[in-house]
């Protein structure tokens, strides 16, 4: 419908009806972002987005070298796993294979997430797994949000069935907010082969009419950062 056709009928309305339309001034939009961030220094968006995540209920793990980190996320990984953990494909922090990391300090069922067998589908195969570990593509210091573009490597299961999400990463993929990401898909992806991307921030939250909030009931009820500093 054009707007010069929509001003008809709402014009018809008024004249049938007796009544005033009256007009609304427009809604103000107000710029939510920190400025301040735009200018900070690596350690500052460091010191930002750690605030955030333990905001969020969230923990960052920062270690200096791609083996303290990885000793770091096999001892959560002992912790937390109740059951198979499934690890991104090809996952790497530093140069080093993570997979490989977990089963040289003795993880248990381990699982990469290539193709999924013949016959079943992602949801199948994750619809036990306790521990889903993942790259990021961004972080954002502003929200504590974790950025994922999703790949055959990557399905977005793997950040969502399992009840407890470990994300790798290295600092340099930590950005301001969402407003630096925009430029960096399109520059990344052009017009054709959109991927799906997931912008997480904090692990699921759900609360009915009575305002109880629980957790975990539409993805993970753990997430936590591993930050190669």
């Amino acid at each position: 419908m054009s707007e010069r056709s929509r001003k008809q009928i709402i014009e018809r309305i008024r004249q049938a009806t007796g009544r005033r339309i009256s007009s609304y001034p427009e809604a103000e939009v107000k710029d939510s972002r920190d400025r301040r961030l735009e200018h900070a220094s690596e350690a500052e968006l460091v010191e930002v987005f750690c605030a955030r995540q333990e905001e969020l209920g969230g923990r960052v793990f920062i270690e200096g070298t791609p083996e303290t980190l990885l000793e770091a996320l096999a001892e959560r990984v002992r912790q937390l796993a109740t059951g198979p953990v499934w690890v991104e494909k090809g996952l790497e922090i530093g140069g080093r294979p993570v997979l490989a990391a977990l089963r040289q300090r003795g993880i248990l069922s381990l699982h990469e997430a290539g193709t999924p067998p013949q016959g079943l589908s992602w949801k199948e195969c994750l619809a036990e797994a306790s521990v889903g570990i993942t790259g990021a593509d961004w972080l954002l210091a502003q929200t504590g949000s974790v950025v994922l573009v999703h790949t055959s490597d990557r399905p977005r299961s793997l950040s969502l069935l399992p009840s407890v999400h470990l994300v790798v990463a290295p600092v340099r993929i930590l950005v301001p907010d969402l407003d630096a990401v925009i430029p960096r898909l399109g520059e990344r992806f052009g017009t054709g082969g959109f991927p799906a991307v997931t912008v997480i921030t904090g692990s699921s939250r759900t609360a009915d009419i009575e305002k109880i909030l629980v957790r975990g009931v539409h993805g993970p009820q753990i997430l936590e950062v591993f930050l190669l500093v």
